[in-house]
C-alpha cells in the first residue's frame, strides 16, 4: 500500500469519516465553512480537498458545490466545480436538523 503525499495526510488529519461523508474538524470561518492553510495562505477546505484529491487545479472563477449539501463535508466525491456565474443562479441550501432544505 502506498503512502499518501504529505499535504494529503496533513489535510486528512483534520477530518473524520461519517457514513459516506468526510467531515471537516479543523478551523472554520464565520459561516461554518472549513479553512485550511496552504503555502501560508488560508483557503476554504473544500477547494483544497478538490485540488488535492481530484488532482485538478481549481480555476479562481469557479466555486466548489457540495452535492451532498453538508457544509462540513470535504469528501472529493461529493464536490463539484462549477463556474461562479452559474452558482449564483442556484438555490441556496440550508441545513436544518441534519436535513438539506432547498
Amino acid at each position: 500500500m502506498t503512502e499518501l503525499p504529505r499535504e494529503q495526510q496533513r489535510f486528512l488529519s483534520h477530518t473524520k469519516a461519517e457514513g459516506d461523508h468526510l467531515l471537516w474538524c479543523g478551523s472554520v470561518d464565520g459561516d461554518g465553512y472549513g479553512l485550511f492553510s496552504v503555502d501560508g495562505k488560508t483557503r476554504r477546505a473544500a477547494r483544497v480537498s478538490y485540488a488535492l484529491f481530484k488532482d485538478t487545479p481549481l480555476n479562481p472563477d469557479w466555486d466548489v458545490f457540495r452535492l451532498c449539501g453538508h457544509r462540513a463535508c470535504v469528501a472529493a466525491a461529493h464536490l463539484l466545480a462549477i463556474p461562479k456565474w452559474l452558482r449564483r443562479g442556484m438555490p441556496r441550501r440550508r441545513r436544518r436538523s441534519g436535513v438539506a432544505v432547498v
